[in-house]
């Protein structure tokens, strides 16, 4: 079947209550006292760290997750500096030559350290 432009595949749309979000607080008020219960017991376990994460994912349940910041600060407390340089421009040649003195003796470390360890 196909349908013409600017026509709905699904005219009467999604039917009310079938969201995923409605049918799982359905299926979840079918068994709220059972999870209740369960919380309880996991609360008093009397196993400390099962206690705590319990009762933190019952704060977060209720309250909301508290919200993580991070203070960063330069030098003495003063304001971040960043400093951005742009490399200098370089002709090809100069780059390749730049190139193979800082990065070609690592590769060849590298490739001598892969030599040993096949032949071990």
């Amino acid at each position: 079947m196909s349908w013409k432009k600017g026509e709905s595949g699904n005219p009467g749309g999604r039917p009310k209550g079938s969201s995923p979000q409605v049918r799982i607080k359905r299926y979840l008020e079918t068994y709220e006292g059972d999870i209740l219960s369960k919380y309880k017991e996991l609360l008093h376990c009397g196993n400390r760290k099962i206690e705590y994460a319990t009762m933190q994912l019952g704060m977060q349940y209720l309250y909301g997750k508290p919200k993580e910041s991070i203070a960063i600060s330069g030098e003495n407390g003063g304001p971040v500096v960043l400093g951005i340089s742009r490399p200098p421009a370089m002709d090809r040649d100069t780059w390749l030559k730049v190139y193979q003195e800082k990065y070609a003796p690592i590769e060849l470390e590298q490739d001598s350290a892969e030599m040993d360890k096949n032949k071990g």
